[in-house]
């Protein structure tokens, strides 16, 4: 009898613990579901970004290039709102303000901002795929976690069943 209520106690605190695993890992699924979403976004953006630097290069004149780096930086600035890191771009932006304005006397300046703007995307890029890669390491390790807590979860109901 004594053993009993010790299997059940053991029994009650394992499932407790799966269940634990079990919400833990879907809270990480959705955090790396979102990550991906925003290491996307950044994606398409550094893409669009690209094609803007390259067009650049064969636009003549200033206002050309002027009007090109305002759609980069609109482009990089709507993609981060969407991921809620505005103050990367917030920071930066008031000196883009006054560097474009620059960028409007040389074609030189222009580009060099539109490059530094790019290296910005690609570093907020790279963090991205960083927190992705260590969200999906946290992912792996719950899963076998939780197989571990299946595992314990089976065999005191074997042994429980045994008993009875």
């Amino acid at each position: 009898a004594q053993d009993m209520k010790i299997w059940a106690r053991e029994l009650k605190r394992t499932e407790s613990e799966l269940k634990e695993c079990e919400f833990e890992l879907e809270d990480c699924e959705r955090e790396l579901a979102q990550t991906e979403l925003k290491r996307a976004q950044y994606q398409s953006a550094l893409l669009q970004c690209q094609d803007v630097l390259q067009s650049i290069v064969t636009l003549s004149g200033q206002e050309q290039c002027r009007n090109a780096l305002i759609q980069c930086r609109d482009l990089l600035q709507s993609t981060v709102m969407l991921s809620e890191q505005e103050p990367l771009v917030n920071l930066q932006s008031g000196t883009m303000e006054s560097s474009i304005e620059e960028a409007g006397n040389d074609e030189k300046n222009a580009y060099l901002l539109a490059i530094e703007k790019q290296k910005l995307a690609k570093s907020e890029y790279t963090r991205l795929d960083s927190s992705l890669a260590a969200e999906k390491l946290k992912s792996a390790r719950l899963e076998a976690e939780l197989v571990e807590q299946n595992s314990k979860f089976k065999e005191i109901l074997t042994i429980d069943a045994r008993l009875l």
